[in-house]
């Protein structure tokens, strides 16, 4: 059970990093290109690396690297499909029947849910901080000045803190 309740946090994560309905001109550009990114992932207290893959609009795949229990587990979105995969298990999570899946809706970072936007140093590294906040979900995108890619991620659903710290990010363009 609590490895459902991970893995749902961090498909509305995914949904929140990649789930952007904003212009590129406007808002983090990185949205808008192929990627792929490391990155630790911390729900509350627990920690897990992950492997974060964008290899076309609306596509994207969450692998774990680690712990070794979730090794090779996978979270995968094409579209509107979304597949939560374990070994060769695959649970399609579809819109009307699964509550994460339907709460999609509520996660984009768009202009009008945009609460701040100001550079600041983080970590000893510059950076234009956008803090966003819609209903139940607070987020915070922490973006390099020099490259405009995110060094990490912050939000806070419904009480749970779930934090991404980007230990690579490679775009398309760079």
């Amino acid at each position: 059970m609590k490895r459902k309740i991970i893995a749902s946090i961090i498909l509305v994560m995914a949904i929140i990093l990649f789930g952007c309905s904003s212009k590129p001109e406007t808002f983090l550009e990185y949205q808008n290109s192929n990627f792929e990114a490391e990155a630790t992932l911390e729900i509350n207290s627990d920690k897990y690396s992950v492997n974060i893959v964008k290899s076309a609009p609306d596509t994207y795949k969450i692998t774990f690297l680690s712990p070794e229990n979730l090794q090779g587990v996978f979270i995968e979105k094409n579209g509107e499909n979304v597949v939560y995969s374990v070994g060769n298990v695959q649970i399609p999570i579809k819109n009307g029947t699964n509550l994460v899946a339907d709460m999609t809706e509520v996660f984009s970072m768009a202009k009008e849910n945009l609460v701040s936007d100001k550079d600041e140093m983080f970590n000893g590294v510059k950076v234009n901080t956008k803090k966003f906040s819609k209903e139940t979900i607070d987020t915070v995108v922490y973006v390099s000045a020099e490259n405009s890619l995110p060094i990490r991620i912050e939000t806070s659903i419904n009480g749970n803190e779930i934090n991404m710290t980007f230990s690579s990010f490679k775009t398309s363009e760079n």
